[in-house]
């Protein structure tokens, strides 16, 4: 099926089987170097469990779940200029999927969003990955004597953040999170 294709394409643009990209020797030196600065004694300690340097680093740092995709986005970009890594949900359902393929150090969730809301994944991250910190987040309020942050908080949110809030709330809480 490819040959046909590759027959119409010029010499210049076909792959090269017999050599390799010319970043990969750079890639293959980096890759050596920090194996051998990280094997032996240097392990750091990364939250509560003690992990090598490449898990840790393998590992997402923030995983953004809002349903709102502007409020999303812009928590992305907070998050990813401050240096850490991110990935993103729209609801409960798929941030639980993103868990599973790639656990996080700390999950930021909204509260209310329309499937799998933020109650039920707190309850879910805690019985399945109770390692993961959680940051539950909500503009919705108070209804009755019931609120939604204090209910967040009696079922496993490490920290919780009304909206709106500022930018340096978000980001002293996430750093806490990150690091205790």
């Amino acid at each position: 099926v490819m040959a046909p294709l590759l027959q119409d394409t010029p010499r210049s643009w076909q792959p090269r089987p017999d050599r390799p990209p010319a970043d990969a020797a750079r890639g293959d030196e980096i890759i050596r170097a920090r194996r051998s600065l990280y094997q032996g004694s240097i392990r750091p300690a990364v939250g509560a469990a003690e992990r090598s340097y490449w898990h840790a680093r393998k590992m997402t740092d923030i995983l953004v779940i809002d349903d709102e995709g502007l409020m999303r986005e812009m928590l992305r970009a907070i998050l990813t200029r401050e240096g850490w890594s991110v990935q993103t949900a729209f609801n409960g359902i798929d941030g639980m999927r993103k868990v599973t393929a790639d656990p996080p150090r700390v999950v930021v969730t909204d509260i209310i969003m329309p499937e799998g809301e933020g109650i039920e994944t707190i309850r879910a991250l805690r019985k399945t990955y109770p390692e993961i910190r959680i940051l539950a987040m909500s503009g919705g309020g108070r209804h009755g004597a019931f609120s939604f942050l204090d209910m967040a908080s009696k079922l496993g949110a490490h920290a919780t953040l009304p909206k709106p809030f500022a930018r340096a709330q978000l980001v002293t809480l996430v750093r806490a999170l990150l690091t205790g």
